[in-house]
């Protein structure tokens, strides 16, 4: 600001504080707008810029990755997680130095912590980290480290958490960093990388241009209320060989108002997802994943998953308290459903939608 003050004609522009740089990247640019400026005006701007501008090289070059695993986890699944994490740090100019696979049990964690190698850890847990009480944040204090922050104000990256171990970097890692996409992760693995201190203040500030993704998928607050005094538009995805003749009849119980349309039918929950997610319009709320053909569950049950979910009120993942279909799953996660691979993914899926997930009381299936 003060190099910038001094005279109209003299521009100093500058990357955002703490940006990531790349070797010969332009970090800054200094311009003289006008034909000429005077020589005293040139003087008082290089002094003032004396020191403006600093580069913080890698220091933590070396990273520890640990993933948990649980009973449902899938070998892909954690070669995908990892192969993300390796592209991620290698756009860093980091290696990852040890990388390990315990059980998603707090003991083992805190055992893998204290014996992991690197200048940093990462965590990479098998469900998301709903608490500071969760998994991975006990299990690092179960290991003697500190707990600095759990959440942070930046989306995608709600859920991530940092702290210390042995004087290194501890780093509980949202699931979207199974995406490639810009994340709230990445500010704290630069900023580590380079030595730079972070604290909970650090993390709370980074709100402030912490919405880094808005897409149509998101609902937008000022739509809700008038999205929701109109009828939700409820498509149904059919778990079927091909008929689905009992689901439809089932849903035409409903009345018309409520009555979720048939978008696709497949063999199993994922082929049946695809299924309706290619033909789902802009318009769909949500996706209703049912069985064909389940004695258990009436046009109650379906009935009271309607009624329950809500986009203004965050119930956009809802599901029965007793069984895992049928489910009701908002558009807000249409992406992640895109990006599924295997059966599994929905329990991983599940987990990441822990804040708008709704457990519906169960009642009587229909006689």
């Amino acid at each position: 600001l003060a190099v910038n003050e001094v005279d109209p004609a003299i521009t100093l522009a500058t990357r955002p504080h703490l940006a990531r740089t790349v070797p010969r990247g332009l970090a800054a640019t200094v311009k003289i707008v006008t034909y000429g400026v005077s020589q005293a005006s040139i003087v008082a701007a290089c002094d003032l810029a004396q020191g403006v501008l600093r580069l913080r090289p890698l220091c933590r070059r070396k990273v520890g990755l640990l993933m948990t695993e649980h009973p449902e986890t899938t070998a892909r699944n954690i070669a995908k997680g990892r192969a993300a994490i390796e592209a991620r740090l290698d756009a860093f100019g980091l290696d990852l130095c040890d990388c390990r696979i315990v059980a998603h049990r707090e003991q083992s964690l805190a055992s893998a912590i204290v014996h992991c190698d690197g200048d940093m850890v990462l965590l990479l847990v098998a469900t998301a980290t709903s608490d500071e009480r969760d998994v991975g944040p006990a299990a690092l204090r179960l290991a003697d480290g500190t707990l600095v922050r759990f959440g942070m104000p930046v989306d995608p990256g709600n859920l991530l958490f940092f702290g210390h171990h042995g004087g290194r970097p501890v780093i509980g890692l949202p699931g979207c960093v199974r995406s490639p996409a810009l994340n709230g992760a990445d500010w704290v693995i630069e900023r580590v990388a380079c030595g730079v201190d972070v604290t909970a203040t650090d993390i709370s500030a980074m709100g402030a241009g912490g919405l880094l993704k808005e897409i149509p998928s998101r609902p937008q607050p000022r739509t809700v209320p008038l999205r929701e005094s109109q009828r939700l538009r409820i498509v149904a995805a059919v778990i079927a060989e091909g008929d689905a003749t009992i689901a439809a009849n089932l849903l035409a119980e409903l009345p018309p108002s409520r009555r979720p349309s048939i978008g696709g039918v497949g063999d199993r929950p994922l082929a049946a997802l695809r299924a309706a997610l290619g033909g789902l319009g802009e318009d769909d709320d949500a996706i209703l994943l049912m069985a064909n053909a389940d004695e258990t569950i009436g046009v109650g049950q379906i009935d009271a998953l309607l009624s329950s979910f809500s986009i203004g009120e965050g119930r956009e993942y809802c599901r029965l308290s007793r069984s895992r279909l049928p489910v009701l799953i908002g558009r807000r996660f249409f992406e992640l459903l895109l990006e599924l691979d295997d059966e599994t993914g929905l329990e991983t899926l599940a987990g990441s939608a822990a804040s708008h997930l709704h457990e519906v009381e169960d009642v009587e299936a229909d006689a």
